[in-house]
This record gives structure tokens, sequence and C-alpha cells, in this order.
């Protein structure tokens, strides 16, 4: 073997190595982000004061007695409504969110099909590990509540 082909052979090598390297790394992050999202979905919603969310994304206290402990307000979680408009959603979830999440469907980011929607909106407010925050300057409680009624036709 001369030279030139024993340098194409060790450049070949490298790059395989390489695109194994990114493939590994794309799959824990996508198993490290299915991982958070599992663990917070056993976290109740408002802590011991024990808040229900309706599917319109209404917090209401599951009762009127007072907390032995006291629990974060009922208000630490934006809540927005989900009855926004799934088309107008569709096009805004497919230009800010689409890219990781293509469809709804795990991409870089998890799957989102099927998530209980005050979990959306948390995760879309606060981010999380990769994800960036979309606050209201980047995105309004409208295009926030389309984008829940959009996601909410994908189950």
């Amino acid at each position: 073997m001369d030279s030139k082909s024993g340098s194409l052979a060790g450049v070949a090598i490298v790059a395989v190595a390489v695109v194994l390297g990114l493939v590994v790394v794309v799959g824990l992050y996508q198993w490290e982000g299915a991982s958070r999202l599992a663990a917070s979905e056993e976290t109740q919603v408002g802590g011991s004061q024990g808040i229900a969310v309706s599917r319109t994304l209404t917090a209401e206290p599951l009762s009127t007695a007072t907390p032995s402990s006291p629990g974060p307000a009922a208000t630490s979680t934006p809540v927005v409504s989900a009855q926004g408009d799934p088309v107008a959603g569709e096009a805004t979830f497919n230009s800010l969110c689409g890219a990781c999440h293509p469809n709804g469907r795990a991409g870089v980011g998890p799957d989102l099909r099927g998530l209980p929607e005050e979990r959306i909106v948390r995760v879309t407010r606060q981010g999380r590990g990769g994800m960036p925050a979309f606050k209201e300057d980047r995105l309004s409680a409208k295009q926030m509540a389309d984008i829940v009624a959009y996601l909410v036709t994908l189950h």
C-alpha cells in the first residue's frame, strides 16, 4: 500500500469514528431528555396544595382545606388556555419547534404527543436541558395556546 492510499484509509477511519461519535451523543441527549421528562411527570403540579389542571389549563384547588405544610403558590407556573387555534399553532410550532420535535415526535428533543398541557407550557416557558426557554417576549400567550391546541390534535 502506498502512502497516499494509507492516508486516505486513515481519513476514512477518522470520518467514520466522528460520525459514530455524533450518533452516540445524539442518542444520549435524547435518552437524557426522555428520562428528565419522565421524572418530572411524577411530580404533582402545585406541590402539597394539590392543584388540578383541566384540559383547558385552568388551575383549580382540589380542596379548600388549608394544607398542613405550605406548598408553592398555584401561580408559580404560568397557565394559558388551550382554546387556541391548532392551524395557527401548527405553523408556529413548525417554525419554532419543528427542528427538534418534528411533527411533535422525538427528534433532537423528546416526543411531545400525549404530554399534559400544563407540562408543555411549563417546559416551553422555563426551558430544560438543551431546550431554550420561550418567554412571552419570544412566544406570546396566544401563540402558546395555539401550539398547545395543535399538540393536543397529535394524540
